[in-house]
């Protein structure tokens, strides 16, 4: 069905009343119907043109004389996509097509279909390029691209024309060098996105070097030896951080948290913690969750297979982010990162986008 019989029928339709719009409710084609619904003067009219050709309801030519463009969303769309918008929104939707000189004022007209019916939503025509602006609700649809004919104007009468030339005006002649329009279509499937949420994010807090502390199984292994940082200067812990000639950790070392004050009582991220525990509480933010981790391996081994803690257990920072995700009324988690901690979340992004 082309666009200009969609606006005849509507004229037919305004003139024979209320008879077509009872038989054209209830009249139903077997592979059914193009649906045009109107509100006029707060009636609401509904109207009715059966598909003809249940294969190519829309008269597709095939093959495709040309490649439509259509955009949506500032975004180009090919058949099948799926656009994604929220509702009440008033989506873009914008196409070209070709220039040929056989054609002009293409035309742009959008379908969502219903069952085996398609409910007419919006059309516009133009010289090239086609936009309309309107609401999308969920559901498949079909923009239909069509190329109307050129007139070719001609001054060649025919010898009768000749004769009443003497009394009659000058007329001029036209005829198609193409006769049907040529129309190609776009499926695409809107879908309600889900919205923004809204509130406080949760924090991951991610420490620099040396500012995770490393402890060690003392001998009777019925606790914890801290090894950074020593205990003392003069302490021997120090040693028990060392690596072999593969960096592998020659002691099983684990962490159990981030360093909030040095061995002589200077803060180091004492502070800090007493203000994300205050911004906790006033619900600015969404809880947070300090990430120690064994700052003597590398923040790719760090990223990629995690770090152990006291139990022999193995933290994994993706999940403890998606932990926290889980939690936070925005859905997103606010990373922040001190001096090697920034290595490490790039780290971390970097296996998250893979």
């Amino acid at each position: 069905m082309s666009i200009k019989l969609a606006k005849f029928a509507t004229s037919i339709f305004v003139l024979v009343g209320p008879l077509f719009f009872a038989s054209s409710v209830f009249a139903q084609s077997a592979c059914g119907d193009f649906v045009l619904v109107e509100d006029f003067e707060g009636e609401v009219y509904i109207e009715r043109t059966p598909i003809e050709d249940c294969a190519n309801p829309f008269g597709n030519d095939v093959p495709a004389p040309y490649t439509p463009t259509l955009t949506i969303k500032g975004e180009s769309i090919t058949s099948n996509e799926v656009v994604s918008t929220v509702e009440g929104e008033a989506v873009l939707v914008e196409g070209l097509v070709p220039e040929h000189p056989d054609f002009i004022g293409p035309g742009l007209a959008l379908y969502i279909a219903s069952g085996t019916d398609y409910y007419f939503v919006s059309e516009d025509r133009g010289v090239d390029a086609i936009s309309l602006s309107t609401p999308l609700i969920p559901g498949d649809y079909v923009a239909v691209f069509s190329r109307n004919p050129r007139p070719i104007l001609s001054q060649q009468p025919s010898l009768l024309d000749k004769v009443a030339h003497f009394f009659l005006p000058a007329i001029a002649y036209a005829y198609y060098a193409v006769e049907t329009d040529e129309i190609v279509t776009i499926e695409f499937t809107v879908v309600y996105a889900e919205p923004e949420p809204q509130g406080a994010s949760s924090v991951l807090f991610l420490p620099g070097i040396q500012s995770s502390r490393l402890y060690k199984d003392d001998l009777l292994g019925s606790g914890s030896d801290q090894v950074w940082p020593p205990n003392s200067p003069f302490s021997e812990d120090i040693y028990d951080l060392a690596m072999d000639a593969d960096g592998v950790s020659e002691k099983q070392i684990y962490t159990k948290g981030i360093l909030e004050n040095t061995p002589g009582g200077d803060p180091v991220y004492a502070g800090f913690k007493n203000l994300l525990d205050q911004l906790d509480t006033e619900g600015i933010i969404s809880g947070w969750t300090p990430f120690a981790y064994d700052w003597r391996y590398s923040v790719t081994d760090i990223a990629q297979s995690g770090t152990p803690y006291d139990g022999d257990i193995i933290k994994d920072a993706v999940v403890e982010i998606e932990t926290l995700a889980a939690s936070s009324l925005s859905g997103k988690v606010t990373v922040i990162a001190h001096s090697n901690g920034g290595l490490l979340a790039k780290a971390i992004m970097l296996r998250l986008e893979a």
